[in-house]
């Protein structure tokens, strides 16, 4: 919420484009019969009930784009990502902590961006592993319906027969 404010205050005209949103790409985790791309904007900031919500993976909406030539991603839209990023990284406005063995973090992925950065094993444990869960209230947060970019959100539906792209040890950049 600290970055959208501060996209108020310097950028509202950014903050407008966040609000129209992009389309995303599903990663080949869509259903079958499902499009690969949203057919709908997802919105990076939205407001439901009084709630600010955000949601944003930028490699998603660049493939889109890449995709399908319809999609098309101007200056404008790109300035807006890059400062939502530098935002991002601001010390002032970030925080960051050690994972430790055994420790958990639970975050609402609508109101907490996060990240990770790169890691080594200790030699004297376990390798890490890492299990992604996605768990949801009752009653869930009330978010605009054309945030979700996954029929039957929380998380992404399970295809069987399929491997889920997260579960892949290739690196994403």
């Amino acid at each position: 919420m600290a970055i959208h404010e501060e996209i108020r205050q310097r950028r509202p005209d950014l903050l407008e484009r966040l609000y129209r949103g992009y389309h995303y790409h599903r990663g080949g985790e869509n259903r079958p019969g499902s499009p690969a791309i949203t057919p709908h904007r997802v919105p990076v900031f939205s407001q439901h009930r009084g709630l600010t919500s955000c949601r944003y993976v930028r490699y998603y909406i660049e493939v889109a784009a890449a995709e399908d030539n319809s999609i098309v991603l101007d200056e404008t839209d790109r300035e807006a990502f890059d400062l939502l990023e530098e935002l991002a990284a601001d010390p002032d406005l970030h925080f960051e902590f050690v994972l430790r063995s055994g420790q958990a973090v639970f975050a609402n992925n609508f109101t907490v961006m996060h990240a990770r950065s790169g890691f080594e094993n200790d030699p004297k444990l376990p390798p890490r592993l890492l299990l992604r869960l996605w768990l949801s209230t009752d009653p869930r947060r009330p978010v605009t319906p054309n945030i979700a970019h996954f029929e039957g959100e929380p998380g992404i539906p399970p295809v069987e027969g399929r491997t889920p792209s997260y579960s892949s040890d290739v690196a994403i950049q």
